[in-house]
């Protein structure tokens, strides 16, 4: 498929195909160029003043008796411009040449620039008197000069030009010609937008080639995909807006300067509005694709249009690409690679949007996302990741996968500090894609009559919903029943379960998901936060430690306290070690003994109530209380930084292990 898009096809071929049809019953040839007076822009100047003639390219034209009206011949010019019309006709007659803004240079559909009223503009040229239509004819130079709709300027056959160069880039994609006619309408009043197949251009963007190209891309997205943008109001660097408005119209200036660039334009990744009225500057509203200039890290998220014009720009864009660094890519992703399927970046996005993309309600570039691994990994799939992570839109599994589940709950500690970035986009695939959302479960043990503070937020405290997730989150009990829940108790649409007074002792779980219909997924922190209750690292567990971690350097203890239960008064305790961690464990006939079997356990097993493990063997005293205690000397090893060891202890019968406890950690640090 690669090869047939590269092969666009000669779109000036339909014309000699036109052309060659015609031959045998040609009298006479009329040969020439059609122009049009353009103007020249710059994303650092706006308007620069300069007025080049442009070729109108793949634009209709036709010889016209001027007496009668009747056609003798048509043709569509070439992408110089130029045009050869084989005409008929007997005798003499007063003929003129008549370009018109349209084009059938795709298929039996036509693009068309029309008034407000339906009409095609076209220009013509002076008639030749009487011309001998067995004499061939040179028509010149037509020129289409500037167009004003009021104090506005304007082209119909810049707008024109435009349209073929969305359709040349779609085309090359693969696609087909379109199945309907297409439109642009200028002028249009004061605000450019689309509708259906009908791109209708504002009075002061007849010249403003990027709007036209993007008000084309959103008819291009009607006809070729599903656009389910809900419309409306929306602004560049705003990350709270409908993610399904932010795709669309964000999808629609990427496919500017995707034209742009096919174009072999110099200078393509940005997107501008200028102010047509303007001789000279006028460009009050332009956002550069590389470095997200001049709003920089505002543009972010799923819900800003531009950070999705950014990152689709970021796959495509490569170190040849004429951009504000010509001669580096400036993104992860380098253009000029082809992916695992031997792709382009432009053929992997358009495949996806005209594929999966096509087929998904309440699409946003999330859809985008999963379309581009829908058909296995495409390959540099941590190129995309960093570029997709960078404007912060976060479409992949995070590091504590698979906790989908009580039983795979992610334990994590009470504290004021927010965790590390968590993304609700669980797959079993890896690539974690496509995704539809998950459920993310994290336990805690805590003991009934602690108050906490349950909460999300934002990545980083944005806010606002850059990424555009609606968390919602259970609490539950040990026993697994549902304590409370809450969708919208925080930070704008964040959840929150404050002042949560516990009534029972246990492990705890947090489920945080989302709910909404296409909110589906995204990225947050998490916090959970003891505010008042009992205290120490477990407070009501069988073994609890007054603190977590010991420094080589300075030395220390920690005071271990072991509450096994009056049931157990006047019974053996031994208290053992490890640095592996707790996961088996080992098997005991009273459970699992929260330890895994090392070295540092065999040394514990072997010598008890020996330095560093003081008080590790013995008696439980008459409420079944006993106390121990893990020592560190001063100026310790600092190989040892990171270590963290695990203690718990078992109960022991006359016949066997009547009770194994939790398991305490202390880690070392510098």
């Amino acid at each position: 498929m690669n090869a047939s898009k590269t092969l666009m096809g000669t779109l000036t071929g339909l014309a000699a195909l036109t052309l060659l049809s015609n031959a045998a019953a040609a009298d006479f040839t009329v040969t020439g160029t059609v122009n049009y007076v353009d103007k020249s822009f710059t994303y650092q100047n706006g308007w620069t003043g300069a007025k080049p003639e442009m070729p109108a390219r793949l634009a209709h034209v036709e010889v016209v008796n001027a007496t009668t009206g009747a056609v003798l011949g048509t043709a569509i010019t070439g992408l110089d411009g130029s045009y050869t019309i084989n005409a008929v006709g007997s005798g003499t007659a007063n003929v003129k040449v008549r370009a018109i803004s349209k084009s059938h240079a795709f298929g039996s559909s036509v693009l068309r620039v029309t008034n407000a009223s339906g009409q095609n503009y076209s220009i013509e040229t002076p008639v030749w008197t009487a011309w001998d239509l067995t004499t061939d004819l040179n028509g010149g130079t037509l020129v289409s000069q500037l167009m004003t709709a009021g104090s506005k300027q304007g082209n119909p056959f810049n707008i024109l030009d435009q349209m073929v160069s969305g359709m040349r880039y779609v085309k090359a994609m693969g696609s087909g010609n379109p199945s309907v006619n297409l439109r642009s309408v200028w002028p249009g009043g004061g605000g450019s937008f689309a509708s259906g197949t009908k791109a209708t251009i504002a009075d002061d963007d007849g010249y403003d080639d990027i709007v036209q190209l993007h008000e084309f891309g959103h008819v291009i997205h009607n006809h070729y995909s599903d656009n389910d943008s809900p419309g409306g109001t929306h602004f560049i660097s705003d990350s709270d807006q409908d993610p399904r408005l932010s795709f669309g119209e964000g999808w629609a200036s990427f496919f500017a300067g995707a034209v742009r660039n096919y174009e072999g334009i110099f200078d393509p990744g940005f997107y501008m509005d200028a102010n047509g009225g303007s001789t000279t500057g006028g460009n009050p509203l332009k956002l550069r694709f590389e470095n997200q200039a001049p709003y920089g890290s505002s543009i972010r998220g799923e819900a800003d249009e531009g950070a999705v014009a950014n990152v689709l720009w970021d796959v495509i864009d490569a170190t040849f690409t004429d951009d504000k660094s010509p001669g580096s890519d400036d993104d992860p992703v380098d253009g000029s690679l082809l992916f695992a399927n031997g792709q382009t970046g432009d053929e992997l996005l358009w495949d996806a949007f005209v594929g999966p993309v096509k087929t998904k309600p309440n699409t946003t570039i999330r859809d985008h996302w999963n379309g581009i691994f829908s058909f296995g990994d495409p390959g540099l799939t941590s190129e995309l990741v960093s570029a997709f992570d960078g404007l912060e839109m976060r479409f992949y599994n995070d590091s504590l996968e698979p906790n989908n589940s009580v039983q795979t709950a992610t334990p994590v500690s009470l504290s004021s500090a927010w965790s590390g970035v968590r993304t609700l986009y669980y797959s079993s695939a890896n690539p974690a894609v496509p995704g539809e959302g998950d459920s993310d479960f994290y336990s805690f043990d805590v003991c009934a009559g602690a108050v906490l503070d349950i909460a999300t937020r934002y990545p980083g405290g944005a806010g606002d919903a850059k990424t555009y997730v609606d968390p919602y989150i259970t609490l539950r009990r040990p026993d697994g029943t549902i304590f409370g829940q809450n969708n919208d108790g925080g930070i704008g649409r964040n959840a929150m379960l404050a002042n949560v007074l516990t009534d029972a002792s246990g492990t705890w779980t947090v489920e945080v998901k989302t709910i909404h219909n296409y909110r589906k997924t995204g990225s947050y922190n998490l916090k959970v936060q003891q505010i008042s209750g009992p205290g120490g690292l477990c407070p009501c567990c069988p073994l609890n430690g007054d603190i977590s971690a010991l420094s080589l350097t300075l030395g220390g203890t920690q005071a271990l306290t072991i509450t096994a239960g009056a049931q157990h008064a006047g019974k053996w305790y031994w208290l053992l070690g490890s640095a592996t961690g707790t996961s088996p464990g080992l098997a005991t006939p009273a459970g699992v003994l929260p330890l895994n079997y090392d070295g540092y356990f065999a040394y514990t097993l072997s010598n008890p109530n020996l330095v560093p493990l003081t008080g590790s063997l013995g008696l439980l005293d008459g409420q079944g209380d006993a106390t121990a205690q893990f020592s560190l000397p001063a100026g310790s090893s600092l190989s040892l930084a990171g270590l963290t060891l695990h203690h718990a202890y078992a109960v022991l019968g006359s016949l066997s292990t009547d009770m194994v406890s939790n398991a305490i950690p202390i880690a070392r640090t510098f």
